[in-house]
């Protein structure tokens, strides 16, 4: 919860990693959405921040489908 802005906002942090934790996942549950309603970001812009949650879900998603094809492997299946 630190990472999204919640509670501490991101614009303290110094500005190298402001850019590193605008490009993880967790700026996108609070402040990407509330920096759009305040109209930092321009509406022409929020685009490209839905892209980068986008990129990320893929990444989750493939992570996740690899670790159950690990798993998977590994099942016994007893009786029948």
């Amino acid at each position: 919860m630190m990472f999204s802005g919640v509670i501490i906002p991101l614009p303290y942090f110094p500005d190298w990693m402001q850019t590193l934790l605008t490009l993880l996942p967790f700026s996108g549950l609070v402040d990407i959405p509330m920096k759009f309603y305040l109209g930092i970001i321009p509406a022409g812009e929020i685009y490209i921040f839905g892209l980068l949650q986008v990129f990320w879900i893929s990444i989750f998603i493939l992570i996740g489908l690899q670790l159950f094809q690990m798993a998977a492997r590994k099942v016994v299946v007893q009786g029948g």
